[in-house]
Order: C-alpha cells, then sequence, then structure tokens
C-alpha cells in the first residue's frame, strides 16, 4: 500500500532518541501487515514500540527509539487489503474446532 523512510543523525548518542511514524491506509483498505526495518550504529539499542493500531486498523503509529548510537535509519511498508474482505475473512474464523 504505501511506505517510507528517512535517516536522522543524533547529536548525543548517550541519550535516546526516538522517532515516531504514523501510517494511514488508502480509502476503502485497512491494514493487515506493517514490516519495518531499523539500522543503527554498532553497539546501538533498538526499542519498537506499536503505539496505535493493531490488524484490521486504518492508522498505525508506531515508535523506534535509539540509544548509544550516531544515526538512526529505519524503512518501513504497509500491506492491506480491501475493508469488506477483512470484514468477511474474520467473519468466517470460528472460535475453534467443532
Amino acid at each position: 500500500m504505501q511506505g517510507g523512510s528517512d535517516r536522522f543523525r543524533h547529536r548525543n548518542n548517550y541519550e535516546p532518541f526516538s522517532v515516531t511514524v504514523s501510517t494511514e491506509a488508502k480509502s476503502g483498505y485497512v491494514i493487515v501487515y506493517l514490516e519495518v526495518s531499523v539500522t543503527v550504529d554498532y553497539g546501538g539499542e533498538i526499542d519498537f514500540c506499536m503505539v496505535r493500531g493493531d490488524t484490521g486498523s486504518k492508522l498505525m503509529t508506531f515508535r523506534i527509539t535509539s540509544n548509544h548510537s550516531d544515526f538512526i535509519s529505519y524503512s518501513y511498508k504497509t500491506y492491506g487489503v480491501w475493508e469488506e474482505d477483512y470484514k468477511k475473512v474474520t467473519a468466517n474464523l470460528g472460535t475453534g474446532c467443532n
């Protein structure tokens, strides 16, 4: 559906550095899968947090926090399906075996 990427330089690599990204599905679609790739310096630590959204949402927001790194680079892709198709699939999911 859509994606994006960016690279940020960190001024003081001993303080946490956060990037918050929001992505929205196209009209009539819902997001079913979010793929995120993050790169930092050797020794850098990454924390990924889903702030808002879930499978079947129209909007997802995630936060990437890095520590002990001079830079953070990320890219993401969202995959979606028609909202009506998603409703059909989730309606057909049973509660278990008969």
